[in-house]
């Protein structure tokens, strides 16, 4: 959690609390394998 305090004008004090801004990559991440030109055919 983060908690951000700031005074937006004297003698108020305001709060921006911040929960789970932001994820881990969950991966894994790869490139597939094979060529990039293959296309498939439908008969």
């Amino acid at each position: 959690m983060t908690i951000d305090a700031h005074t937006p004008m004297p003698d108020v004090i305001g709060l921006t609390l911040t929960h789970f801004a932001g994820e881990q990559p969950r991966g894994p991440e790869f490139e597939p394998a094979g060529s990039c030109a293959f296309r498939p055919t439908c008969c």
